[in-house]
């Protein structure tokens, strides 16, 4: 996908744009709001605040999938609902490594990979690296068609969700 520079341009400085671009004179004044400007864009840059197009893309897919693993599971079908909120769980681990400079020797790591990873470079505790590991049972027990529980993919759900929330 790629947006025109006009399209990026607004993007990137929307929240300046009165601060930069505009009737500004060329004045001493002027100049110090369009450096206040710049130095507020790189903080936060480098306080990874400014959210990319990815990122907005990926909440949206996020957003959806759960919402059908939640209908699906609701009409009563657990294996599909599981293996939504699977797939989810999996992105997210994914991105997360991704993100913290993690690189996997085997072009197609597991979900335990990503969650054996993030714990070991500790990302989080064992008792969050123990309920991820649950989760992701249930979510390979739905994927491969194996026999789950309602509760269990409630919890995978809710499980899902919670991660989301706290890894942004």
């Amino acid at each position: 996908m790629s947006f025109s520079p006009r399209v990026t341009a607004w993007c990137i400085s929307g929240p300046w744009s009165n601060s930069i671009g505009g009737t500004n004179l060329n004045t001493f004044a002027s100049t110090k709001v369009v450096l206040g400007a710049l130095k507020s864009i790189k903080e936060t840059i480098d306080n990874g605040y400014l959210l990319k197009i990815e990122d907005l893309v990926f909440a949206e897919a996020f957003s959806n999938l759960l919402e059908q693993a939640e209908y699906l599971f609701k009409s009563g079908y657990l294996l599909a609902s599981g293996v939504l909120g699977r797939a989810v769980l999996e992105e997210k681990l994914r991105n997360l490594c991704k993100s913290k400079g993690i690189v996997f020797s085997k072009s197609n790591p597991t979900l335990t990979d990503f969650n054996t990873e993030l714990y070991k470079l500790k990302y989080y505790d064992k008792i969050e690296f123990k309920s991820i590991d649950y989760l992701i049972s249930v979510g390979n027990n739905a994927a491969h068609n194996l026999p789950i529980q309602e509760s269990d993919v409630k919890k995978l759900l809710e499980g899902v969700v919670e991660v989301l929330k706290k890894h942004k």
